[in-house]
């Protein structure tokens, strides 16, 4: 099938997007869904879907991944303070290396004891927004550079307003 589309690629216009041509495997279909709704705000109930509904649903036997779509995802957004960050001689990707790499969950792998299967997950995730002031972001001369002394921070569901400081 890929040579047979490979052949018209030279007749499509040149701004065209090229066809993706994958295998459809059916067993990687969902074959549950599950909608989550209540009296709750939004952000409230996406939170319960990631931290309660999804992992008992990890943990169920025969389960290989459950995946939330939709809701409302914290944010946390990190303004840099691209003077602070000179002064210490750190490149902002610095800054995004030590959230990424400070702030992440892991999947553990699955443990099987008789007939009970547990999934285990390392939770990386910082729970308290304000735990992120604390992130280092680099260390010059023994001296940790956290993200409270080298950028600003602002907590909410989309925030766009930088901190004021």
């Amino acid at each position: 099938m890929r040579d047979r589309v490979a052949t018209i690629l030279k007749d499509l216009p040149k701004d065209a997007t090229p066809p993706l041509v994958s295998k459809f495997d059916n067993d990687q279909q969902p074959v549950l869904t599950v909608a989550l709704a209540g009296d709750r705000p939004l952000r409230e109930l996406t939170e319960l879907a990631d931290k309660v509904v999804k992992i008992r649903l990890e943990r169920s036997a025969g389960v290989g991944e459950v995946q939330i779509v939709g809701g409302l995802e914290r944010a946390v957004n990190v303004w840099v303070e691209a003077d602070r960050l000179a002064a210490f001689g750190i490149p902002v990707t610095d800054v995004r290396d030590a959230i990424v790499r400070q702030n992440a969950d892991a999947a553990g792998g699955n443990v099987t004891l008789g007939a009970r299967e547990s999934t285990l997950r390392t939770i990386g995730r910082l729970a308290d927004p304000r735990a992120f002031d604390d992130l280092v972001v680099a260390t010059i001369g023994g001296a940790s550079v956290r993200i409270r002394t080298s950028a600003g921070r602002r907590t909410g569901p989309g925030s766009s307003a930088p901190p004021h400081g």
